[in-house]
Order: structure tokens, then sequence, then C-alpha cells
């Protein structure tokens, strides 16, 4: 399993990658993008299985980056990680097919 971690911020996705337990989990392969833009790049040169983004980015944020991934026929699942305590952002994620 190939997995994308996307966050503009390097400690919160070196956070992230260091909890992942790839053997436990089958990932053979985890990416990281600072911003959607890197994502969208990302998507176009590997298959992702899940992604896990952060929802505020500058430029591209992630509900945009999910939008545009899923409308160039990307199938992974999305995970949504988020400091925010507001309810659009969920109820726009769920919209978008967002599992976590």
């Amino acid at each position: 399993m190939n997995l994308l971690v996307v966050d503009d911020e390097q400690h919160v996705r070196d956070s992230i990658v260091y909890k992942i337990d790839r053997a436990s989990n089958g990932i053979a392969c985890i990416d990281e993008a600072e911003d959607g833009f890197e994502a969208l790049l990302c998507l176009k040169n590997k298959h992702y299985d899940v992604i896990i983004t952060d929802i505020k980015m500058p430029e591209l944020d992630g509900l945009e980056f999910i939008k545009l991934a899923k409308s160039r026929g990307c199938k992974a699942s999305f995970i949504i990680v988020s400091g925010y305590n507001d309810f659009e952002y969920a109820r726009q994620s769920i919209r978008l097919g967002v599992v976590d």
C-alpha cells in the first residue's frame, strides 16, 4: 500500500509518518507533500491507496485538493487532519467521501 501525507507544516508530517506502523499496515511507501499543488504532482507519478491531508494549507487547501484529485481519477481513501473545530469542514469532507 502507498500512502501520501499532505501538510504545510513539516513537524506535522514528521509526526504522522513517525507514528505509522508500516509493517502492521502493509505500507510499502510513504511520500510527503507540503501543499495541495505538490500533492497533485505526486499523483501524476504514483498511485496512492490512502492520502492523509490537512484542511487548511496556503494556495490549495485540503478540500480543494481532494476535489481536484478525484476529478482526475484518484481512487485513494482520504483522511483529513485538522485542528479546526468547524463543522462546515466536516460537512464538506463527508460530501467528498472522506473516510476519516
